[in-house]
């Protein structure tokens, strides 16, 4: 799958807070070290059909894009080391359900 879908995605506003993400599909571990700390992103496909999962985070300051990964029923994948507290995903299964946040 390309980038266009998630590109276009992350220009719609549509946002959500990380706390949002973990509450609903992703799990997270919070690594901590002396007075630097990030977070291990993974996320889980609760979904009945296989879905493709694209993220758009900051790490060092930067913002980067990272995706698609294809998960699954079930399957769980890591997908990013994060220092900040938001992370942007966009999710779609066959064209006909998508979730972005």
């Amino acid at each position: 799958m390309s980038m266009k879908p998630f590109r276009k995605f992350l220009f719609s506003g549509v946002f959500v807070v990380l706390a949002f993400v973990l509450a609903h599909s992703a799990q997270a571990a919070w690594i901590w070290e002396k007075d630097n700390w990030e977070i291990k992103v993974n996320i889980r496909n609760n979904c009945h059909r296989p879905i493709w999962i694209a993220v758009h985070y900051m790490l060092n300051g930067s913002w980067r894009t990272g995706g698609y990964w294809k998960l699954s029923l079930g399957e769980k994948a890591y997908v990013v080391d994060t220092d900040n507290l938001f992370i942007y995903f966009h999710a779609e299964s066959d064209k006909s359900h998508a979730w972005g946040g």
